[in-house]
């Protein structure tokens, strides 16, 4: 490596001897400079930029003194190694000099052995400064690279897996989001789609959304799924109206600069905020928005007919998952349907549905032994869509959901509909002061009737039913906020924080507080 000089010095005779020192003791420096005024060496070195490694500067300047040049030139550049050349011993000079952390003060005139180590020092700091910027490059670079590992992990989980609390606590920890946010879901197009698949460019969009990181919004950016990059938006401060018409600005700034960059059009949906326990639900939320928005601005990507075949899709879409949380026999009729509705999309959007319906149909089902079907499966799952060919896509999709739809644990169970709809409105309406009384009215038969079938087809009560759903949910809650107990109480559908406590203890064995006490103490151990 040639390092670079700057002599500012007035005197020749101190010029020929710095030369002569250089280039006997140096071949691999250079000099490039020779100045003799103060406002020289500020113009060179008083920059961010500078190229010089080593300046020599002699305290008698043509102007204002060395020192007070070198001030000026350290508010910028950090960097240049400076030796300082005076003719005066004073002592507040060299305490001046070392406060603007110049690497020698050499009173002169001085033996050429004196200024040569001097010169060795400064050269042997900046090799050393370089082998540190080296490894803290490194290992910036393997954080990256961690974290960005770990934003991938935390998407994936939420679309293809469960976040427990454990997992919750472990990427707030990790990720320093909240436990309050949104999912929002980016589609991207362009004219040359082979943009979209370049790593370098999703690496790039990846870095792009983060330099937008802080102040109201953390984002955790998952991969490329198809045409999709799902992010979770973490909400550092209280959500409020205003919060979120933020954050639709951001995201709108964040496309049009991909779009000038990579000339890649993104469009947007974002879902409704919710707490980290039931992000999932955002993600949903985000898909209908993405697809409602992208109908408004009539580019859907569907090849015909595309404002029927779309409410068709959703509409479909909607009976399907219906079908498969209250297991009526009647999801793969509908799964048929939808994917003859498919076959009037391109081919990207096809990809792109039928990886929605791998996450959704995974949500949805809640007899599937999620625990034993690893994270992998999905992935390859993924890899699969991406690479089969259009013409067996349609046949590999029936054979696929067929298989997940037939692996459920316990599948020959098939409530009434009395009795799947009462499960519905209970699992949606738990918080409230709902009645056995006041859900037969609902679904159309006796209270006594549907009690008895009820306790026949789930092997629970009414009640017990319903007291297992919120005492579930308040434990849920309980390791994952910090609300009080009382407001726990009032989520899952008790006003009196008394009784909330004595229904948690009977079922799970210890009060609100306690569990609350245990699961810290786990945490800490």
């Amino acid at each position: 490596m040639m390092y670079k000089v700057l002599i500012a010095e007035r005197d020749i005779e101190y010029v020929d001897q710095l030369r002569g020192i250089i280039n006997r003791d140096y071949r691999n420096c250079q000099i490039t400079d020779i100045v003799g005024s103060s406002r020289e060496v500020i113009e060179i070195l008083g920059k961010e930029n500078s190229d010089i490694d080593v300046a020599i500067i002699n305290v008698k300047l043509t102007g204002v003194n060395g020192l007070e040049a070198i001030k000026k030139v350290r508010q910028k550049n950090f960097d240049t190694r400076i030796l300082v050349l005076s003719e005066f011993s004073y002592l507040e000079f060299a305490q001046e000099a070392i406060r603007l952390k110049v690497d020698n003060y050499i009173i002169i005139p001085a033996n050429d052995n004196e200024i040569s180590d001097a010169i060795r020092l400064c050269l042997e700091e900046i090799v050393r400064m370089n082998h540190y910027k080296q490894k803290i490059c490194s290992v910036t670079t393997e954080y990256q690279e961690a974290k960005q590992y770990i934003e991938y992990s935390y998407i994936y989980t939420v679309l293809f897996s469960k976040l427990s609390s454990r997992d919750i606590k472990k990427y707030v920890e990790l990720l320093g989001v909240s436990l309050k946010g949104c999912m929002v879901n980016m589609e991207l197009e362009s004219d040359d789609m082979k943009l979209i698949n370049k790593q370098t460019i999703l690496q790039q969009i990846y870095e792009c959304i983060h330099e937008y990181d802080g102040g109201i919004f953390r984002f955790v950016v998952g991969p490329k799924i198809n045409r999709h990059i799902v992010l979770y938006v973490s909400y550092l401060c209280e959500e409020t109206e205003n919060n979120n018409s933020k954050l639709k600005e951001l995201l709108k700034t964040i496309a049009k600069e991909i779009k000038m960059k990579f000339l890649i059009d993104v469009y947007i949906g974002i879902g409704k905020v919710e707490e980290m326990i039931n992000i999932y639900a955002s993600y949903q939320d985000s898909i209908r928005n993405l697809l409602e928005m992208k109908n408004l601005l009539d580019t859907s990507g569907i090849q015909d007919s595309e404002s029927y075949y779309g409410n068709l899709y959703k509409d479909l879409e909607r009976k399907y998952l219906t079908s498969l949380r209250l297991k009526d026999g009647e999801s793969s009729n509908y799964l048929n349907h939808l994917l003859d509705c498919i076959d009037h999309f391109c081919e990207e959007v096809r990809k792109s549905k039928i990886i929605e319906l791998l996450v959704l149909t995974r949500h949805t089902m809640t007899g599937f032994d999620w625990e034993a079907y690893s994270q992998d499966n999905f992935t390859e799952y993924l890899l699969a869509v991406s690479n089969i060919p259009i013409s067996e896509l349609k046949s590999w999709a029936h054979q696929t959901f067929e298989y997940i739809q037939y692996s459920q644990v316990d599948q020959n169970r098939l409530y009434t509909k009395a009795v799947s709809d009462a499960i519905n409105i209970i699992d949606g309406e738990y918080t409230k002061n709902i009645t056995l009384e006041e859900i037969a009215k609902r679904v159309g038969v006796s209270s006594q009737y549907l009690s008895k079938i009820f306790k026949d087809e789930t092997n629970q009560t009414f009640v017990e039913y319903l007291t297992t759903l919120r005492i579930n949910r308040a434990k849920d809650i309980i390791q994952t906020s910090d609300q009080p107990i009382k407001q726990v109480g009032i989520m899952v559908g008790y006003k009196d924080p008394n009784y909330f406590s004595r229904i948690f203890r009977s079922v799970v064995g210890i009060s609100p507080s306690d569990f609350r006490d245990s699961v810290k103490y786990k945490i800490d151990k």
